[in-house]
């Protein structure tokens, strides 16, 4: 498998001559090198839908598919994070992004999540009284259909770092639209935030085609769209 793996990639063939499978196969096997891996490979693509579902899957949804150690599961987020840095060495850090130009900010949003897009992740993001970025919290995982938002949570996590201004934002896997229960949480939110005199500015609703503001009611520019189009 390894010197099909050399051979192929000298070639510039991988695509035509490794299947999801045999690429996930030959990863395991530095994890487990004693061990033949094309039953957990396919236990892992059953379990997660596809080769992107596996390599985004949280860590402790990865240790319950039979056949995968600590070390496996470790393995496969190591890789997730490493491909969101790469990505991230596109565009600008987050420390140099404002709420005030919120079409550049949705295209460094769309780096962070351009590992993580086969289920719904929440992150909380917040902002300074200069509107410069302080922190981006990961609040929850879920599901290719859903997620959860603990508001208190996100109350405290916003003293904590002395944020007056906060951004939520989540993804969807297919859909742009958010569900009535996004919309429902985000007043829930805004109005918790509105107590305590910390400003939601928005919450993005990000898909692989546009990237939807719930409280502005429609889709949002982004800066890559503007130069594309």
């Amino acid at each position: 498998m390894r010197d099909k793996f050399i051979a192929a990639d000298e070639n510039h063939t991988l695509d035509e001559n490794f299947r999801d499978h045999e690429l996930l196969e030959l990863l395991l096997f530095f994890s487990q090198p004693r061990v033949n891996t094309n039953e957990t490979a396919h236990r892992l693509l059953m379990q997660f839908g596809s080769l992107r579902g596996v390599i985004e899957a949280p860590y402790v949804s990865l240790r319950k598919v039979p056949g995968v150690g600590d070390s496996t599961a470790l393995l496969l987020r190591v890789i997730c994070a490493i491909m969101r840095r790469y990505v991230r060495e596109e565009g600008p850090p987050l420390s140099e992004c404002s709420l005030h130009d919120l079409s550049e900010l949705i295209s460094v949003i769309r780096r962070m999540y351009a590992a993580e897009t086969a289920t719904e992740h929440v992150f909380l993001m917040l902002f300074g009284a200069d509107g410069m970025h302080i922190k981006t919290v990961r609040i929850s995982d879920g599901t290719q259909t859903g997620s959860i938002l603990d508001i208190p949570r996100c109350i405290k996590l916003a003293f904590d770092y002395n944020a007056a201004a906060a951004l939520l934002v989540h993804n969807h896997p297919s859909q742009a639209q958010p569900s009535d229960e996004d919309i429902a949480l985000t007043a829930q939110l805004k109005s918790a935030f509105d107590m305590v005199r910390i400003t939601l500015h928005e919450h993005l609703v990000l898909t692989p085609y546009c990237c939807y503001g719930i409280l502005g009611g429609g889709i949002l520019p982004e800066k890559s769209n503007l130069k594309n189009s």
